[in-house]
């Protein structure tokens, strides 16, 4: 799993790339911990393989932590990520950009 930060005047972006697997999900936890107050958060999922229920549940905390202070965009999404997120419901949770 790489994780690669881009900051902007949109707010951060992070884009995924490999396996978020559950051996990713401390760094997956780190990474959108530093993301601070951000207003926007992107998550460019353009080459991510596959997210696990772990790194779903990070998800969720965080936008329960962060509230309607700050927007989470899922970018990118592909067939397989999006097709978890469909089942999950969490295509109603968060903004999805396929």
């Amino acid at each position: 799993m790489e994780i690669t930060r881009i900051d902007d005047d949109n707010g951060v972006t992070l884009r995924l790339h490999g396996c978020l697997d559950t051996a990713a999900a401390a760094e997956f936890a780190t990474a959108l911990e530093a993301t601070g107050t951000a207003k926007r958060i992107t998550l460019d999922m353009k080459e991510l393989e596959f997210i696990a229920s772990s790194a779903l549940r990070l998800l969720v905390a965080t936008r329960k932590k962060r509230g309607n202070e700050c927007e989470i965009v899922l970018s990118g999404v592909n067939d397989v990520v999006g097709e978890v997120l469909d089942v999950t419901g969490l295509n109603e949770v968060f903004t999805v950009v396929k």
